[in-house]
């Protein structure tokens, strides 16, 4: 889900459009263009978060990880809300949550137990949990679980729908991807 602009990012860290840019520069972008012929990068939070903390002297303060969180929410659609991790979720996921503060990452362990209850609720086969670390690590990419570690705001998660889904959809890939490895 790719919904920062640079413009954005740079508001709300009172920053210029250059510094985002060189700060978020390895971040995945996609290109929009606009009715009126401009167009526009577009970033993921989770790429925004990474290359900020990152690359910026002083990093990203809680207090603009909620502001960007918020502005990504705002501006999902129901199309956005999917469940798939996407591509090399687990080195992904992994370097996201190397750049998380304190706070947030025990907001990570708890979406965390939320996620493994509901999964251990709904009784689901025996494969699931056997790739159980693997969906633990890449629960930070869904962007509702993102949301909830950097605000704190878990309101829009169903746990027990959720989670079994997600597992289904990413336990897939791991298993696609253990077997192309091996």
């Amino acid at each position: 889900m790719h919904t920062l602009r640079r413009a954005d990012i740079a508001c709300v860290c009172n920053v210029s459009v250059c510094s985002v840019a060189r700060w978020i520069d390895s971040a995945d972008t996609v290109r929009r263009s606009t009715p009126n012929k401009f167009s526009h990068y577009l970033y993921s939070l989770e790429g925004v978060v990474k290359g900020l903390r990152r690359n910026r002297k002083r990093g990203l303060s809680a207090y603009e990880a909620r502001a960007l969180a918020q502005i990504d929410k705002e501006r999902r659609t129901s199309e956005d809300a999917v469940l798939f991790a996407g591509d090399g979720p687990r080195e992904r996921a992994l370097g996201l949550a190397a750049v998380l503060t304190d706070v947030e990452r025990e907001r990570l362990k708890l979406a965390q137990s939320q996620f493994t209850g509901a999964l251990v609720a709904h009784l689901l086969d025996r494969a699931i949990f056997e790739h159980i670390d693997h969906l633990r690590d890449v629960l930070v990419l869904s962007p509702d679980v993102l949301f909830f570690v950097l605000t704190g705001d878990a309101g829009g998660i169903d746990w027990q729908n959720f989670s079994p889904a997600f597992a289904v959809v990413n336990v897939t890939t791991d298993v696609q991807y253990h077997k192309e490895a091996a």
